[in-house]
């Protein structure tokens, strides 16, 4: 009802705009902060899918799980540095220790990999970036700066 209102007024069309990014920017970095990170496994490789970086391990790599010399999850590898786990740390119980993935947490990832019949993979781990989701996170700090300053410009006059 407000965006309604202000149409009507001068330069209204400017103010829904604003306030319609200003909305999205939040969605995605809702989305950015909670959604963008997972696990998959495939019969070859363990996919690991952090907000900005995209690891794909071969299944013979994985050790376990854990956070000894982190503060946060990482999935440990044989003869490689370990991965950070951002999907576990984002779903630990406010208050938890952030440096200690449960025990709960740590069998479920090494469940799912026992659970999908794995093939035989050589080869090292890869990572990439996620082009797609970094261009939104630049898009996104864009929007939820200019579009308050835009606004408060225009109301004050």
């Amino acid at each position: 009802m407000i965006l309604a209102t202000l149409v009507n007024r001068e330069q209204g069309t400017g103010y829904v705009a604003a306030s319609l990014l200003w909305a999205g920017s939040g969605l995605s970095l809702a989305y950015l902060v909670t959604i963008a990170a997972s696990v998959r496994v495939t019969p070859t490789h363990v996919l690991v899918d952090n907000p900005y970086v995209r690891h794909v391990i071969p299944r013979r790599l994985v050790e376990g799980v854990g956070a000894q010399e982190h503060r946060t999850p990482h999935l440990l590898l044989d003869g490689s540095p370990a991965v950070r786990l951002v999907v576990l740390v984002r779903h630990l119980p406010r208050g938890r220790d952030m440096g200690l993935p449960s025990e709960r947490q740590a069998r479920l990832i090494m469940r799912m990999i026992a659970e999908v019949p794995g093939r035989d993979c050589s080869g090292e781990p890869r990572r990439r970036l996620r082009i797609g989701n970094l261009v939104l996170a630049v898009l996104t700090g864009i929007g939820w700066l200019a579009a308050p300053a835009y606004l408060l410009a225009h109301l004050r006059r």
